[in-house]
């Protein structure tokens, strides 16, 4: 996704789709039984996982601020983090039950608050425009 150089905008929407396309359905199951059975495993791939995402996004935001999407001012790490925190935290059934609020749901609300928090004039019309194109898909 990320060699098609979209803005990052659209970026992170597409991989909210490719994410959903994937794990529909599978909120957490997989993980827990890692888990459970192969904390070892788990842990080495949860770490992979924080360094893959936290790269990405890092890189998203650049190009964002970059491009007058995202605000200047923001911490970079800290915003990668929360991201992170925040999309494999909507996850937790626990805390989400399934039948409170569909996964589709649960990741296009925490976009908007993720992209609520970084984005600048020009960013939220852009993010505008393109959520009306992923909303509607």
């Amino acid at each position: 996704i990320q060699a098609r150089k979209l803005n990052p905008i659209e970026e992170m929407f597409t991989i909210k789709s490719f994410v959903m396309e994937v794990l529909m359905g599978n909120r957490g199951a997989p993980e827990y039984q890692l888990q459970k059975y192969y904390p070892d495993i788990y842990s080495s791939m949860r770490s992979r996982q924080f360094n893959k995402i936290q790269g990405c996004v890092v890189e998203n935001i650049h190009r964002g601020i970059d491009e007058g999407l995202y605000r200047e001012s923001l911490n970079i790490k800290f915003i990668a983090k929360i991201y992170y925190i925040g999309i494999t935290g909507i996850s937790d059934q626990d805390i989400f039950p399934p039948d409170e609020l569909p996964s589709r749901h649960l990741y296009e609300n925490f976009l908007d608050y993720h992209f609520h928090g970084i984005t600048t004039k020009k960013g939220r019309k852009k993010l505008s425009k393109i959520r009306k194109k992923f909303i509607s898909e």
